[in-house]
Protein backbone atom coordinates (compact mmCIF):
# COMPACT_ATOMS: atom_id res chain seq x y z
CA UNK A 1 0.00 0.00 0.00
CA UNK A 2 2.70 2.53 0.96
CA UNK A 3 4.96 1.32 -1.85
CA UNK A 4 2.15 1.90 -4.37
CA UNK A 5 1.07 5.36 -3.22
CA UNK A 6 4.51 6.53 -2.00
CA UNK A 7 2.66 8.26 0.86
CA UNK A 8 1.91 7.57 4.51
CA UNK A 9 0.53 9.30 7.60
CA UNK A 10 1.72 9.33 11.20
CA UNK A 11 -0.91 9.98 13.88
CA UNK A 12 0.16 10.46 17.53
CA UNK A 13 -2.51 8.80 19.68
CA UNK A 14 -3.91 10.78 22.64
CA UNK A 15 -3.89 9.30 26.14
CA UNK A 16 -7.70 9.41 26.15
CA UNK A 17 -8.00 6.77 23.38
CA UNK A 18 -5.87 3.69 24.16
CA UNK A 19 -8.43 1.55 22.29
CA UNK A 20 -7.11 2.99 19.01
CA UNK A 21 -3.71 1.46 19.78
CA UNK A 22 -5.41 -1.92 20.30
CA UNK A 23 -7.10 -1.68 16.88
CA UNK A 24 -3.78 -1.06 15.14
CA UNK A 25 -1.88 -3.66 17.19
CA UNK A 26 -4.25 -6.49 16.26
CA UNK A 27 -3.85 -8.62 13.16
CA UNK A 28 -5.99 -7.85 10.17
CA UNK A 29 -6.21 -5.12 7.62
CA UNK A 30 -9.91 -4.34 7.63
CA UNK A 31 -10.51 -0.63 7.12
CA UNK A 32 -13.57 -0.94 9.39
CA UNK A 33 -11.35 -2.18 12.21
CA UNK A 34 -9.58 1.18 12.18
CA UNK A 35 -12.53 3.44 11.37
CA UNK A 36 -14.44 2.09 14.38
CA UNK A 37 -11.76 3.52 16.68
CA UNK A 38 -11.73 7.31 16.45
CA UNK A 39 -12.90 10.03 14.08
CA UNK A 40 -11.06 9.97 10.77
CA UNK A 41 -10.76 12.41 7.90
CA UNK A 42 -8.66 12.44 4.75
CA UNK A 43 -5.82 14.87 4.09
CA UNK A 44 -5.46 16.73 0.80
CA UNK A 45 -3.00 14.03 -0.28
CA UNK A 46 -5.47 11.25 0.62
CA UNK A 47 -3.92 10.12 3.90
CA UNK A 48 -6.00 9.07 6.95
CA UNK A 49 -5.87 11.69 9.72
CA UNK A 50 -7.20 10.94 13.22
CA UNK A 51 -9.31 13.86 14.44
CA UNK A 52 -8.35 13.20 18.06
CA UNK A 53 -4.60 12.91 17.33
CA UNK A 54 -2.16 14.94 19.41
CA UNK A 55 -0.36 15.58 16.12
CA UNK A 56 -0.57 14.12 12.63
CA UNK A 57 1.84 14.22 9.70
CA UNK A 58 1.14 13.45 6.05
CA UNK A 59 4.36 12.32 4.37
CA UNK A 60 5.76 11.49 0.95
CA UNK A 61 8.19 8.55 0.86
CA UNK A 62 11.77 9.77 0.43
CA UNK A 63 13.54 6.45 0.99
CA UNK A 64 13.03 3.04 2.59
CA UNK A 65 15.03 0.15 4.01
CA UNK A 66 14.09 -3.52 4.21
CA UNK A 67 14.94 -5.59 7.27
CA UNK A 68 14.32 -9.29 7.91
CA UNK A 69 10.80 -8.62 9.18
CA UNK A 70 9.81 -5.06 8.22
CA UNK A 71 10.17 -2.27 5.72
CA UNK A 72 11.14 1.08 7.28
CA UNK A 73 9.96 4.19 5.44
CA UNK A 74 11.56 7.63 5.63
CA UNK A 75 9.37 10.51 4.55
CA UNK A 76 9.27 14.20 3.79
CA UNK A 77 6.53 15.85 5.87
CA UNK A 78 4.06 17.69 3.62
CA UNK A 79 1.19 18.49 6.01
CA UNK A 80 1.02 18.88 9.81
CA UNK A 81 -1.92 19.02 12.25
CA UNK A 82 -1.49 19.85 15.95
CA UNK A 83 -3.70 19.66 19.04
CA UNK A 84 -1.37 21.03 21.74
CA UNK A 85 -3.97 20.61 24.50
CA UNK A 86 -3.86 16.80 24.08
CA UNK A 87 -1.36 14.47 25.76
CA UNK A 88 0.20 11.56 23.86
CA UNK A 89 0.49 7.89 24.71
CA UNK A 90 3.87 6.24 24.35
CA UNK A 91 4.71 2.54 24.12
CA UNK A 92 7.71 1.53 26.21
CA UNK A 93 8.72 -1.63 28.06
CA UNK A 94 5.84 -3.58 26.51
CA UNK A 95 3.07 -1.28 27.75
CA UNK A 96 1.36 2.05 27.12
CA UNK A 97 2.21 5.09 29.25
CA UNK A 98 0.92 8.61 29.62
CA UNK A 99 3.41 11.44 29.26
CA UNK A 100 3.55 13.54 32.42
CA UNK A 101 5.04 17.05 32.63
CA UNK A 102 8.41 17.36 34.32
CA UNK A 103 8.53 19.63 37.36
CA UNK A 104 11.62 21.41 38.64
CA UNK A 105 12.93 20.03 41.94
Amino acid sequence: MIMDSRRFAVNLIPDTLPEIVAAFASKGDSEEQFRAAGTWSTSESGMPILGEAVAAFSCKVDNWANTKTHAVFFGMVEEVWLRPEASPLIYARKSLHRVEPLHAA
